[in-house]
């Protein structure tokens, strides 16, 4: 399991100093691009000398304990599985005395950018890895399900130069970041910190693209769905 230490930044917290969801799959990510590229199978090693990347295509995370402002922590990765076209990372984050404050799952598709179609993971790529043990923790279904009733439409949110990645389309963590400012303005401000949250990514949005909400709530859960105008789905976000 490789991993790093650091402190919970002010920026990264809510008004109550409290770390943000989203500022949580901010760091899942970086973790996660960063051991790739360690290995030579991430970012512009990948995508210059195959013309291939990782993208990813969901998130699943559990939070025991949101860590606060100043709070020293680890970060921590490990890849898992590999199967076709697919890998399966887990990250996570440990308090100071190496307790999990929050477990996560993700599942990430190998793409040829030129062909815009996921490949099979080399052989070669696989042995580059540290393949670990999984985390014990509740591995859900990847796919959302939306509900049939009681759907809200919100006002569309046009995608700008700051939501996107080194790919050129919303970054990941921009969904989850504009679902919890949806669901914040549903609960009249009140801050969302959820205690589950999944993820689901099915298009890539590009600049001028419209994100149209949709918004359920259910006994269980919240979601918000980021269609566009045909009503084909960009992303995903659940929190329960």
């Amino acid at each position: 399991m490789n991993g790093y230490d650091t402190r919970i930044r002010y920026s990264e917290c809510d008004c109550e100093e409290i770390i943000k969801i989203e500022s949580i799959i901010d760091y899942f990510q970086d973790i996660a691009i960063s051991d790739s590229h360690d290995v030579g199978c991430g970012g512009k090693q990948l995508m210059f000398d195959k013309h291939q990347a990782w993208v990813l295509s969901s998130w699943q995370v559990e939070i025991s304990r949101y860590p606060e402002a100043q709070e020293y922590v680890r970060i921590v990765t490990v890849p898992y599985e590999f199967k076709g076209f697919t890998g399966l990372r887990n990250c996570g984050i440990l308090d100071n005395g190496g307790e999990f404050l929050v477990k996560a799952n993700s599942i990430w598709v190998l793409m040829d950018m030129d062909k815009k179609r996921p490949t099979k993971v080399s052989e070669d790529m696989i042995n580059a890895y540290k393949i670990g043990e999984k985390f014990d923790m509740d591995y859900g279904f990847r796919r959302i399900e939306l509900p049939k009733e009681g759907e809200e439409v919100k006002a569309p949110i046009t995608v700008e130069r700051h939501h996107l990645d080194s790919l050129g389309h919303v970054n990941n963590g921009q969904y989850v970041r504009l679902a919890v400012n949806v669901m914040e303005e549903e609960s009249a401000g009140k801050i969302i910190r959820p205690g589950k949250l999944r993820v689901e990514y099915k298009m890539q949005a590009l600049p001028g693209d419209a994100l149209i909400p949709h918004l359920w709530k259910t006994e269980n859960a919240t979601i918000v769905s980021f269609m566009n105008e045909e009503e084909k789905i960009y992303a995903t976000v659940e929190i329960s």
